[in-house]
């Protein structure tokens, strides 16, 4: 009963982040005068320190603020949500890179998911070149050898997938990248450049009316 109270506690308190999130997107009351907003309008730069903060942060909803941008600046502003939203994901992958792994292995000693902490102990000791066989040796899954195959496709659907806020959301998903090991910052960079910008190249050039 005990963990089942504290995992009830855990998804409502990543509820409560996600609505919170909603919040402060709702509130931001943006001008929708697109010819006549100027991207140094100070409540233009609030919306992005903001866009870049909330799409960093996991479980929380960003997307809302960047489609206003959009709408707001025209092209000018398509194009530089984009770099924005490249911006936020590369830093929620080197912010997961930078977690201490303890902090990992302490959340899996207190629910007791012994497993779960000596995977994540044995991979902690590997070089992310290693990481990949020692799964493939150690996790007998039918499903594991294509997913890791195909790691960057997938986590390039995981950032394109809506309502992705409730899985961790595009700062979650980065975060978690550069926390595994399992993705080289290279290719990362290069996923993060094609996964974005299919949105964004359909309002450049006109097939989605925002």
């Amino acid at each position: 009963m005990k963990k089942i109270f504290l995992i009830f506690s855990i998804l409502a308190l990543l509820l409560s982040i996600n609505y919170f999130g909603m919040n402060i997107v709702e509130s931001i009351n943006l001008p929708l005068w697109p010819k006549h907003t100027e991207i140094t309008d100070p409540s233009i730069i609030i919306a992005f320190i903001l866009y870049v903060l909330l799409m960093t942060m996991p479980f929380m909803p960003g997307i809302e603020i960047g489609l206003a941008l959009m709408f707001v600046l025209g092209k000018e502003g398509i194009f530089l949500v984009y770099l924005a939203t490249l911006f936020s994901l590369a830093l929620s992958y080197c912010i997961g890179r930078f977690i201490p792994i303890v902090w990992v292995l302490i959340f899996f000693k207190f629910f007791k998911l012994k497993k779960a902490y000596t995977l994540i102990f044995e991979l902690d000791k590997l070089e992310p070149k290693e990481r990949i066989s020692f799964l493939l040796k150690n996790l007998h899954d039918i499903f594991l050898p294509k997913i890791l195959k195909y790691r960057y496709i997938l986590l390039g659907v995981l950032f394109n997938t809506p309502g992705n806020s409730l899985n961790g959301g595009a700062g979650g998903i980065g975060i978690a990248a550069g926390m595994s090991g399992l993705f080289n910052i290279y290719y990362y960079g290069l996923l993060i450049i094609i996964a974005v910008s299919p949105i964004p190249l359909l309002l450049w050039f006109g097939f989605i009316n925002i």
